[in-house]
């Protein structure tokens, strides 16, 4: 963020974070908004979306840092600088492709 030319660094405040998610999941769960046909989904979606939040959350956040530190250059400079052996590079890949894919 650049304000009047300097660049301030914002860092994420958990406090703030949780408390704008809880009171999504209230306004999900209780809204009742007629002028714009919203009816709240009640506790038991809630739940069902918060679970499916966190069992795929995990997986795909592995997936990103991952498929990052693949795309970097470090990566590509520990292969070449360790020999490690391409044949089993592409095995691995292959491994996390089908594990996605299933």
């Amino acid at each position: 963020m650049c304000v009047c030319g300097h660049i301030v660094e914002v860092q994420p405040n958990d406090q703030c974070f949780w408390f704008t998610i809880k009171i999504a999941t209230i306004i999900a769960v209780y809204a009742n908004w007629g002028f714009a046909r919203i009816h709240g989904i009640g506790w038991g979606w809630a739940g069902v979306i918060w679970l499916y939040s966190i069992i795929f959350y995990i997986p795909l956040d592995l997936l990103k840092f991952i498929i990052r530190y693949a795309l970097s250059s470090k990566s590509w400079d520990n292969l070449l600088q360790n020999k490690v052996s391409v044949i089993i590079c592409f095995l691995l890949m292959n491994l996390l492709i089908c594990q996605v894919s299933s």
